[in-house]
C-alpha cells in the first residue's frame, strides 16, 4: 500500500492466514483464488490512493496533554523523538510511512471564540486562515472540562472571506451561537508521526509553543490519534490502549531528558481563559465599548 524507495508497506487483508506448502502448484492457486475473493470485497478502498486511511473515532479527539516549563526547546525534543521512532526504540512502532519520514511541521494563527451556552455547545470554534487558498479551517470543540475525548470537527471553509474582527457575526449566522470572547494566538508545532505494525494506527506525538499577546507561552507536548491504516473493525478501547502506551513512552522521554512538566490536559481554550488580558481589544462582542474584567468575560 506505500513505497519509499527502499520498502514496502502491506496491508493485511480481513479473514484467517492461508496455511499449506508454497512449492505447490495447486496450493499456491488455491491461495491466489482466497486472496482474490478477499481483495474485491475490499477493491474500493484498495484500488484508489490512500483510501485505505480510515479515520476510526470520526466527530472525536483522542489525545493527551502535558504542559512544559517554560523556555523547553521544542525543535530539540521533536528531532530526538523521531530519531528515537526511526531506531526502532518504540517496539512495534515505525515512523508513518510515505508522509516525509514521519516528520511535519505547521505554523499558523487561530482566531479563537468560546461558547459557553448553552451547555451542550460549550467550548471553541477556532478561524485558521487557510495558507495555500482563500478562506479558512474552522475547528469545532465541545466539551465541558479539559480531557482526552473531546468532540471535534475540523471543516475547511474557502467561501468564507471575512476579516477577523467579523468572526463573531459568522458564529452567530452559521451556528446561531453568540461567543462570549475571542483572542487570537500563533501555533508552532513540529510532529513525529508513528504507525503501528500491528493495528495500523496512526498517532501524533507533538511538541507545539502557543504564543499570543499579554499572555505567557504554552509550549505542550501533545500525543493524538490521527488515523488507521487498515481494513479491518477495530475497538474505540484499541485505540485509547495505543494512546496510553505512547504517553506512557512520552511522559518517560521527557523525564529522561530533564524536562518538568504536567499532566494537566490543558486546552488552548483554559490557557487563553486565565490570562489577565485577552489578545483582543477589551469590549464586549456586541460593540459596547466598555472594558470588561475577566471574571465577566467568563460570564458574558
Amino acid at each position: 500500500m506505500s513505497y519509499a524507495g527502499d520498502d514496502l508497506l502491506y496491508i493485511r487483508l480481513p479473514g484467517m492466514p492461508v496455511h499449506g506448502i508454497p512449492g505447490s502448484p495447486d496450493r499456491r492457486t488455491q491461495w491466489a483464488a482466497d486472496l482474490s475473493v478477499r481483495h474485491r470485497a475490499h477493491g474500493g478502498q484498495l484500488n484508489n490512493h490512500s483510501c485505505w486511511l480510515r479515520n476510526l473515532l470520526p466527530g472525536l479527539e483522542a489525545e493527551h496533554k502535558f504542559t512544559l516549563s517554560p523556555g523547553t526547546d521544542i525543535w530539540d525534543l521533536a528531532v530526538t523523538t523521531h530519531q528515537h521512532v526511526r531506531a526502532g526504540t518504540i517496539d512495534g512502532w515505525i515512523c508513518e510511512h510515505g508522509n516525509d519520514g514521519g516528520f511535519t511541521q505547521g505554523d499558523y494563527t487561530s482566531h479563537l471564540f468560546a461558547i459557553t451556552r448553552p451547555a451542550s455547545e460549550r467550548g471553541y470554534i477556532a478561524f485558521m486562515p487557510a495558507i495555500d487558498g482563500p478562506g479558512y479551517f474552522v475547528r469545532r470543540k465541545r466539551y465541558t472540562r479539559d480531557q482526552t475525548l473531546r468532540r471535534e470537527d475540523l471543516t475547511p471553509a474557502p467561501e468564507l472571506t471575512a476579516d477577523p474582527g467579523d468572526l463573531p457575526q459568522i458564529i452567530r449566522d452559521r451556528y446561531g451561537l453568540t461567543p462570549a470572547w475571542g483572542a487570537t494566538y500563533r501555533r508552532v508545532r513540529y510532529n513525529v508521526m508513528l504507525e503501528s505494525l500491528r493495528t495500523g494506527h496512526v498517532f501524533s506525538i507533538m511538541y507545539d509553543r502557543c504564543t499570543a499577546e499579554h499572555a505567557g507561552d504554552l509550549i505542550q507536548a501533545e500525543v493524538e490519534y490521527v488515523r488507521s491504516r487498515t481494513l479491518r473493525a477495530s475497538s474505540k478501547w484499541q485505540i485509547l490502549s495505543q494512546l496510553s502506551e505512547l504517553r506512557t513512552w512520552t511522559r518517560d522521554l521527557l523525564t529522561r531528558s530533564g524536562i518538568t512538566y504536567m499532566e494537566d490536559q490543558m486546552s488552548k481554550l483554559t490557557w487563553l481563559r486565565r490570562q489577565r488580558r485577552l489578545s483582543m481589544p477589551a469590549r464586549d462582542l456586541a460593540g459596547t465599548q466598555k472594558p470588561l474584567t475577566l471574571r465577566e468575560r467568563d460570564h458574558h
